[in-house]
């Protein structure tokens, strides 16, 4: 940790520092109970389950190669095999296949004229262009899949359908007791059928719980920091950082820790 705590130290910080998992910052941005999830859903994808202040049970969040199921890669790998498929003939058409052969930089026009050997050029070039990439940066696939579904494209709709069973399967590896769900990342946090499939698996296993969206785990990381410093946290607290965060995002300035919580001494903020 010295490569963090010691700048830190050099510009007048003299606290503990103590590392802490995204996820539990994410979901202590949405919920103070002691009992909760958090889902998790951008590049990759996973969940867990909070007891106590502390995670206790985590499912995937596995990487692009061995899962993040349902995740923006997982749906981008989607779209560039919907549109390889198509360009090879296995597959049905979908607008996708245009889009994803634009946002790899590959004319769209004569997409199916074919080269030398017979396939069509389009493929070629769409095949060389994905391998010469991170696998990762499939994810940047995965806004024309909404865009797509949102136009009614059967082939997008399959896939974010699909998309939103893998992550009703990922929470349910670690469900319990009921609990508020937090749940946070673009897959989740935009409209569609990932985040409408989750929050009816929600209401269908847990009943009427909290089901809330999270934009980051700043909120979360100050209560986490208050928490360690002995305050105790609750709904007003969350309700107080958030509001603090905010306001100094909309100002451009460094999101406040809420000093004049009657729980935290003046002077005496972690």
């Amino acid at each position: 940790s010295e490569w963090i705590h010691d700048p830190l130290k050099e510009n007048g910080f003299t606290g503990a520092l103590t590392f802490e998992s995204d996820l539990l910052a994410m979901y202590s941005s949405g919920a103070v109970a002691p009992v909760g999830y958090g889902v998790v859903c951008g590049t990759g994808a996973s969940a867990v389950r909070v007891e106590g202040g502390r995670i206790v049970a985590t499912a995937d969040g596995l990487g692009w190669l061995l899962g993040d199921r349902g995740s923006g890669f997982w749906i981008g790998r989607g779209a560039a095999a919907a549109a390889i498929a198509e360009l090879d003939g296995l597959g049905p058409e979908s607008v996708l296949t245009p889009r994803v052969l634009q946002a790899a930089g590959i004319a769209g026009e004569g997409a199916h004229a074919s080269g030398a050997d017979g396939r069509p050029v389009a493929l070629e070039h769409l095949i060389r262009v994905l391998y010469a990439q991170r696998p990762v940066q499939l994810s940047a696939f995965a806004p024309l899949v909404f865009d797509a579904a949102e136009e009614r494209d059967p082939v997008a709709e399959g896939i974010l359908r699909e998309a939103g069973a893998q992550l009703v399967r990922t929470i349910g590896l670690v469900q319990a007791d009921p609990g508020p769900v937090v749940i946070g990342g673009s897959i989740v946090l935009r409209p569609g059928p990932p985040q409408e499939m989750l929050r009816a698996h929600v209401a269908e296993a847990f009943g009427e719980v909290p089901f809330v969206l999270v934009d980051s785990g700043a909120a979360g990381a100050t209560m986490l920091a208050l928490r360690h410093s002995g305050v105790d946290v609750d709904e007003r607290t969350l309700a107080r950082v958030r509001a603090g965060i905010g306001e100094a995002m909309r100002a451009g300035a460094p999101a406040p820790i809420p000093a004049s919580h009657p729980a935290v001494p003046e002077g005496d903020t972690p």
